[in-house]
């Protein structure tokens, strides 16, 4: 496509199709369709979780004397920075060197254009600002005006990379040779009066003259300390960094309850890092759901016996200490599983936990005694406001007939840790769902906080929901929003197995339950809850 101003005009009314081709697919794990003198991606690569795959996509596309032009985030601290929620994926320095050691690809020139995006992007009112956007547009703008603190405060640099394949350095004088560049960026004015000096540069230009071998960085060791009390050193880092007095934090049930921002996260980690000579990016805060869950995360990555060797600021490539994945999420790093765990693919499939509710039923019992009765729970409407909706929006009218619940409008929402404001704009489904999900596990014997963490399906059918109204704010629209219905119960016990919500009409509960009974046989979880609403 070519862009305007004004409008997209197709690449063919401009008779650019024989000069442009446009493919639609993953650069990660799609094979590019050619190979090329020049790949260019701006603000690319810190949206994709595997970079890996790039790196190697591109490297095998590039011919042997071609050039890489990237624009991308470097994160300054121990830990990458890691946002799921708005997609942002930003390697430390040791990741990038790491990739482009492995790719065998080396810097030809870094520019860092920290303060000026910095400045452009500066926002000190952006709450007020977005304060009447919808919920998804305030996060992106936000997340504009933290990566403009991020680069002030030198968490991360904003970079033009220019790449090009190498075969002469092994690699250790390869990862040497990018170390000692990303040390030594060029700052932006000076690459321009540069640009500007040497006036124009015929295409193709020279190549020039591979650089000399980089003596290294030097390595001190160092052995990562050992915790005497791992929940009392994160209680006084999250204390000092969130300005919270003890109190505050004993009464956060969840990290989300004391308020933590993306700046505070950034922040948070690099602090976790630095005492404990880790790497774990920023992502960990929202996969740990309390200081709890963080003590049991961070101890599976303290060393016990390991020595810890790095430079200031960069780590060496050659130490034995194992690094978290560059996306690193903690489905992808699980304690081992135990030999004979896991069942036969033949296991058979029981009903350990039941919560039910219909019209004129609102237990298993009285739910036996409708179907084996024979009983119908079908009645005339006769409310007024009922009978003039249908009288104002029927083209026939006739005799209107439903199946009504009880008890719909009680809810406890604090029990579920919501707001009353947000529970009062929820669909009633939503709202039976939390509460018939949490009687089936009752049912079952098993206390909600035993399934936290753990891999645990959730799978809810419905026909969708209609809201009658709108306020249109963000509680509104997740409150009526079909795909939430899985996820509500999910977050409040914390599983981590798969949560979906299922529309194939009539039958979207009977699929609900299918699809758990596959998810269960093929061992991708150990529970599953499924129904539908």
């Amino acid at each position: 496509m070519s862009f305007n101003s004004q409008h997209c005009i197709p690449i063919t009314e401009l008779n650019l199709s024989t000069q442009a081709q446009i493919w639609q697919r993953d650069s990660s794990k799609d094979p590019f369709p050619a190979r090329y003198d020049l790949i260019i991606g701006i603000e690319v690569t810190f949206h994709m979780s595997n970079k890996a795959g790039l790196f190697q996509n591109i490297a095998t596309s590039l011919n042997e004397h071609g050039r890489v032009l990237l624009v991308d985030y470097i994160a300054n601290l121990r830990g990458a920075i890691v946002d799921p929620q708005i997609g942002i994926s930003i390697p430390t320095q040791k990741e990038w060197l790491d990739l482009l050691t492995e790719h065998h690809l080396v810097i030809d020139e870094i520019i860092d254009v920290s303060p000026q995006i910095a400045n452009f992007l500066d926002d000190p009112q952006v709450n007020e600002n977005v304060k009447d956007l919808p919920g998804i547009v305030q996060d992106t703008y936000k997340s504009y005006a933290n990566q403009a603190v991020s680069l002030a405060n030198g968490w991360i640099s904003y970079c033009l990379f220019k790449l090009k394949k190498d075969s002469q350095y092994s690699a250790p004088e390869r990862w040497n040779y990018n170390a000692s560049k990303i040390a030594q960026k060029t700052p932006y004015p000076q690459a321009l009066a540069e640009m500007l000096k040497r006036g124009h540069i015929p295409y193709p230009p020279k190549l020039e003259e591979r650089a000399r071998r980089d003596s290294g960085l030097p390595l001190s060791a160092a052995r990562s300390p050992l915790p005497t009390s791992l929940k009392d050193d994160l209680h006084e880092i999250f204390l000092r960094i969130l300005k919270l007095q003890p109190s505050d934090l004993e009464e956060a049930e969840t990290f989300q309850e004391l308020g933590i921002a993306s700046i505070n996260v950034i922040q948070l980690l690099e602090a976790i890092n630095s005492k404990y000579n880790l790497s774990l990016p920023t992502s960990v805060l929202f996969e740990c759901r309390n200081i709890d869950a963080l003590v049991d995360h961070i101890k599976e990555w303290l060393p016990i016996d390991a020595d810890v060797s790095e430079a200031p600021g960069i780590s060496s490539p050659s130490i034995g200490f194992k690094e978290p994945p560059l996306a690193f999420t903690l489905s992808s790093h699980q304690p081992p599983q135990e030999e004979g765990k896991r069942g036969k693919s033949n296991d058979a499939i029981a009903i350990i936990g039941l919560s039910l509710r219909c019209a004129e039923a609102e237990t298993q019992d009285e739910f036996w005694d409708l179907v084996s009765q024979g009983k119908s729970a079908i009645q005339d409407i006769t409310q007024e406001n009922w009978l003039d909706f249908f009288k104002a929006h029927a083209s026939i009218n006739h005799a209107y007939r439903y199946g009504r619940m009880k008890n719909v409008e009680y809810f406890d929402p604090l029990f579920f840790h919501i707001s009353p404001h947000e529970a009062a704009v929820m669909n009633v489904s939503q709202r039976i769902v939390l509460e018939e999900c949490s009687k089936a596990l009752e049912d079952a014997g098993y206390p909600p906080s035993s399934l936290s963490g753990q891999q645990v399906a959730t799978i809810i059918g419905s026909m969708g929901i209609t809201p009658a109204k709108t306020d249109f704010s963000h509680f509104s629209m997740l409150g009526s929003e079909l795909s939430i219905l899985a996820s509500r119960i999910a977050y409040f016990l914390n599983l981590k197995g798969p949560a979906l919500a299922i529309d194939t009409a009539c039958s979207s509960s009977l699929v609900a339950i299918d699809l758990a009974c596959q998810h269960l046989k093929s061992h991708n979880v150990d529970l599953a809850i499924a129904g539908g609403s």
